[in-house]
């Protein structure tokens, strides 16, 4: 077990399944599955690729309700970033909230405040300019 190549090459394999695998448990916790590949002791062989996904008459309802959180930390997130960046993200988050909303997903209060936020915020920032956002978070 002196060999650093050797535990270096295994540490980074084992960090990258651990990885892999944190990602497939929050996938979980959404209905999703994936196929996990591990073809030789080498961090490049693992892979995954979309498995399936469970789903019930009220899947949507629920997921979505489970997703609020995310909404609002993204939704922090955007008002955070200046510029065109952050206005277009807080539209299109706040685009996704009124149509969660509009099909019957329960927004808790602290959403509502951050939309409210954000429009107010927007309002400073009013018109937005297209901006190309993948390049402009680069």
């Amino acid at each position: 077990m002196h060999d650093t190549k050797w535990q270096t090459q295994a540490y980074s394999t084992l960090k990258r399944f651990l990885g892999v695998v944190r990602r497939e448990h929050a996938l979980l916790s959404f209905g999703q599955s994936s196929k996990i590949e591990w073809a030789t002791n080498d961090e490049g062989s693992i892979r995954t690729s979309f498995g399936m996904m469970k789903g019930a008459p009220d899947g949507l309802l629920s997921l979505a309700s489970r997703s609020i959180p995310g909404l609002n930390a993204l939704l922090l997130q955007a008002m955070a970033l200046q510029g065109d960046v952050g206005t277009g993200l807080t539209l299109h988050l706040i685009g996704v909230i009124e149509s969660l909303r509009a099909f019957g997903v329960e927004v808790d209060e602290v959403t509502g405040a951050l939309e409210q936020m954000s429009v107010i915020r927007l309002t400073q920032d009013w018109p937005p300019k297209a901006v190309d956002v993948a390049k402009a978070v680069e």
